[in-house]
């Protein structure tokens, strides 16, 4: 009786397989889960673009079955559990996601980009380390090579092939932009090493964040850019609440882009203590205060405002923001070495503050799935709690202790 040979496959072919048998309402499920939870917190793809563009193939090859599997695997559905590896499969096609493109104008550069961007958002979070970082390093590297800090500089367009592009397909290139600038975030924010990305370098404009974008249009809308300098963040916030659209998302960056700051300048000050350290503080914490009264009515607070129609993925993105505004504040204020005792007692009084507002933050998150929820934001709120509250064991009987393990136990339920 002959043998017949058996077929096997790796993780990687299996999830490719499984994800092409998927039927069309299986499909249109998980990429519509994915539209609304992943991609809120990471904004890879246009808002309202994700569906169509993974119906008519624009986003082909190893994506959409990253897509399906990570919409799958947030939400414990179970047509790939026990069949596949989804984590497995996932990492492997990381190893192998490289960027070999020379320039954004060659074939399929758009999808090759998402792709890697996706597997190192996915990798950092559920396997963060150095080599991680590096990955992440090496993608920022590959994108100012690019040119994808210069989509909207009129003077380097034609370098790049930026003049040679759609509008529509420019804003795609935008959310490439700027999830690489999320990550960057997250790799500094992680390792305590100085950013990669230049802040002073981008002429890449803000994403408009408007589903109803026409493809055929050939003059864009009116343009924000991030100012030059940080005194001048809170009018970018105002200009951001004045203009249309769903803007969320941009006043969120605004609110990263100072906590990328506060983190610089707070490592600088640990590392190498100095008068203008201390200054360069004191002006973030201005512009912070600034930026806040700049922001529209009744952003601060922690309830979803339904008498204005807010959504819930306003409502989300919101309170993502809040928290790093808090978190921002924490840093700004935590106690250094070099105070006096009675300096000291206030600056942690008002930390302890700050991580009451964070606890009434979180109180009010109702996010319905799980994926919805940015893991950098747990780890900052972790962290900065955890080094706050470890700095009361440096004196003694700086505070009630009993309180505050009271504190400790509520903020970490």
């Amino acid at each position: 009786m002959p043998i017949t040979p058996q077929l096997t496959l790796d993780d990687t072919e299996t999830l490719t397989l499984y994800c092409s048998l998927l039927l069309p309402t299986q499909a249109f499920k998980l990429g519509q889960r994915f539209d609304w939870t992943i991609n809120t917190v990471f904004p890879l793809f246009r808002q309202g673009a994700l569906l169509e563009q993974l119906q008519n193939g624009t986003i082909c090859g190893a994506l959409p079955p990253i897509i399906y599997a990570l919409s799958a695997k947030g939400t414990d559905t179970d047509f790939l559990s026990g069949n596949v590896d989804v984590h497995a499969a996932l990492v492997s096609l990381a190893e192998s996601a490289k960027i070999e493109a020379e320039g954004v104008t060659e074939p399929l550069a758009l999808n090759r980009w998402r792709t890697a961007c996706l597997l190192a958002w996915y990798c950092f979070h559920q396997t963060p380390g150095n080599s991680e970082a590096i990955r992440i390093t090496v993608l920022t590297q590959k994108a100012y090579q690019c040119g994808l800090h210069q989509i909207d500089s009129v003077e380097n367009q034609a370098s790049f092939g930026w003049d040679k592009m759609s509008e529509a397909l420019l804003e795609d290139w935008r959310h490439v932009w700027w999830t690489v600038y999320i990550l960057d975030c997250c790799a500094s924010f992680s390792t305590a090493t100085p950013h990669q990305i230049e802040t002073e370098s981008i002429r890449t404009a803000l994403v408009q964040n408007k589903p109803e974008l026409d493809i055929n249009r050939s003059t864009p809308s009116e343009k924000l850019f991030l100012p030059s300098d940080r005194a001048d963040l809170w009018k970018l916030a105002q200009d951001i609440s004045k203009s249309g659209g769903d803007n969320a998302a941009s006043l969120h960056l605004v609110i990263s882009i100072l906590l990328k700051e506060v983190v610089t300048t707070y490592r600088r000050r640990c590392q190498n203590p100095s008068p203008s350290s201390e200054q360069s503080m004191s002006a973030l914490e201005d512009y912070l205060s600034a930026v806040q009264l700049a922001l529209p009515s009744n952003y601060m607070r922690q309830t979803r405002d339904r008498l204005r129609g807010e959504t819930d993925n306003n409502c989300h993105w919101r309170l993502l923001t809040l928290l790093k505004i808090h978190s921002a504040r924490l840093l700004m204020r935590l106690p250094c070495r070099s105070l006096d005792t009675p300096d000291w007692y206030i600056r942690w009084e008002e930390n302890l503050e700050v991580c009451y507002r964070m606890v009434e933050v979180i109180q009010q998150w109702d996010v319905p799935e799980p994926p919805a929820i940015d893991p950098a934001m747990c780890f900052i709120t972790d962290f900065g709690c955890n080094f706050d509250f470890g700095n009361v064991f440096e004196f003694e009987n700086a505070f009630d202790f009993e309180h505050g393990f009271e504190f400790w136990d509520n903020f970490t339920q």
